[in-house]
């Protein structure tokens, strides 16, 4: 027949800690066996290995959007800027993450630079603001199991691309987490638009032949924002003998020396 087994008795702890949930850390039981008196065993007790664990931080994700101050896309010098808000989202057990998120800026004048937040673009810190006041980083405000968090609003002061990037730095139950989500982080500023007039001085509209020449004369206005435009003007002229060749442009007509 089989050997048996020998016979055994178990205990099982009550509960640790009493109530609430433990906290982060690392953590080992110890059994210890204390034989009634008299008893036939020894005092035996349990203190490897498998009798410690770990409680760890619960993982975060950060979802982010850009948004425009005038609600519409941006043009330089239209007196709009440029903000992120980020949402971290945490759960029923940890309820809403507690700390601060971090705002960071990329740009490139040609491209977009969806590469924000790597080791090659790590990106500018978003500077904060005393009017309206508005820190980075950026505390967290709860909303359920989740918390937002708003950055400075970036001053544009070129045209080009622009990418927010925006890192959550973790609190004593929460992983950090970040996002560079680049459809909700990017963004272009386009150049100011100007308005060109031109007036040629001949204000009869005819010249004599052999009564001398004519010139032109372009005014072109910018706004507030950008100054007066600078750069230069190309000025082309057009002929025609019989008919006035009213659609003159830089493709039909020949540079004025």
């Amino acid at each position: 027949m089989p050997a048996s087994s020998p016979p055994a008795s178990s205990a099982v702890s009550p509960a640790y800690p009493p109530s609430g949930t433990l906290a982060v850390g690392n953590y080992c039981f110890a059994g210890v066996y204390t034989p009634t008196s008299g008893n036939f065993y020894n005092t035996a007790s349990d203190t490897s290995s498998d009798e410690c664990f770990t409680v760890a931080k619960i993982d975060t994700t950060t979802s982010t959007q850009w948004h425009s101050t005038t609600g519409n896309p941006l043009t330089l010098g239209d007196g709009g800027g440029a903000y992120d808000t980020a949402t971290v989202h945490g759960n029923s057990v940890g309820g809403a993450p507690t700390g601060s998120v971090t705002f960071y800026s990329c740009y490139n004048a040609t491209t977009s630079p969806t590469d924000c937040g790597s080791s090659g673009d790590p990106g500018t810190l978003v500077p904060p603001t005393a009017s309206p006041a508005a820190a980075n980083p950026a505390g967290l405000t709860a909303s359920g199991n989740n918390a937002t968090a708003t950055s400075p609003v970036l001053p544009i002061t070129k045209a080009g691309n622009y990418c927010f990037y925006a890192t959550y730095g973790g609190s004593a139950i929460y992983n950090g987490s970040a996002d560079t989500d680049t459809s909700t982080e990017c963004f272009t500023v386009a150049q100011a638009p100007t308005t060109t007039v031109t007036q040629q001085s001949v204000t009869s509209g005819t010249v004599v032949l052999g009564g001398g020449g004519a010139s032109d004369l372009a005014t072109v206005t910018g706004n507030t924002a950008g100054g007066a435009p600078t750069g230069t003007v190309t000025f082309y002229s057009c002929y025609n003998a019989t008919t006035s060749p009213t659609g003159c442009n830089a493709s039909t007509g020949t540079l004025v020396p």
